[in-house]
């Protein structure tokens, strides 16, 4: 699939330089989130190799290679996703950052989106020695599609949500393992682990100390005792409630 949307991108570019199509574009992270990734894996024992807030794909493929496996693994994952750029369609060809393509299209894949099929009537344009839809058409569409697709993505991250609350709320009082993914002032945001649903244990049900936030190193510290939440540690939590309407999740530890 990778190698047909390459190939089919560099055909488009190959057989006519100014024709526009609809690539798929991926640019290059943000420098201040690279920074912030780097912070934050660094808190799971994680080197990541970056410049000055900028990042190579390789140095994130090694990222994911040394997590596979590991109880962190999801939050590494999507840590890194975070940090990533959103991906678009343009009429232009600027690469491809995450999968590391210079050229790229929506040509064929599992499902059939509507890129893919305007790219399919380029090349039936192509092969007919036909005009193609100029830039100014194809970068309205491209922008369309580009929304379309955000609209779809956040609706599908709002109904995981919603249906991960409701699947919790079955399981109120019950105690599962996790680790802890996210430290704030506030309190420790847990990873169930075998469910890959976090929620958040607040600082107020830390009553054994008053525990200050290490904000450089990501961690709880009683002022006390010196004991230490941080991340990565695995921990065991109960449900103490799910919220479908805040799409909130609250544990206590076990």
């Amino acid at each position: 699939m990778l190698l047909a949307n390459q190939t089919v991108a560099l055909h488009i570019v190959k057989a006519e330089p100014k024709r526009a199509g609809v690539f798929r574009t991926h640019d290059a992270p943000d420098q201040e989130k690279i920074k912030q990734l780097v912070a934050y894996v660094r808190g799971f024992g994680y080197t990541v190799e970056s410049r000055d807030g900028t990042i190579a794909p390789q140095a994130l493929n090694q990222l994911m290679r040394d997590a596979e496996g590991k109880p962190e693994q999801p939050v590494i994952q999507q840590a890194a996703l975070r940090a990533m750029a959103k991906a678009r369609y343009s009429p232009e060809e600027n690469g491809h950052f995450g999968l590391g393509f210079k050229h790229y299209s929506h040509f064929t894949s599992p499902i059939r989106r509507y890129p893919d099929l305007i790219t399919h009537r380029i090349l039936r344009h192509m092969s007919r020695d036909e005009k193609s839809p100029d830039y100014g058409t194809l970068n309205g569409q491209c922008e369309h599609l580009s929304e379309r697709e955000r609209i779809a993505d956040e609706a599908q991250r709002e109904s995981v949500k919603l249906k991960k609350v409701e699947y919790m709320q079955q399981h109120v009082g019950d105690t599962f393992e996790g680790v802890i993914s996210g430290v704030t002032s506030f309190g420790l945001f847990v990873e169930l682990s075998s469910l890959l649903v976090e929620g958040l244990v607040h600082v107020r049900e830390l009553s054994d100390d008053y525990y200050e936030y290490d904000e450089l190193a990501y961690m709880l510290v009683g002022r006390n005792s010196g004991r230490r939440f941080k991340l990565g540690d695995p921990v065991k939590v109960v449900v103490a409630s799910a919220n479908t309407e805040s799409r909130e999740i609250d544990f206590v530890f076990a």
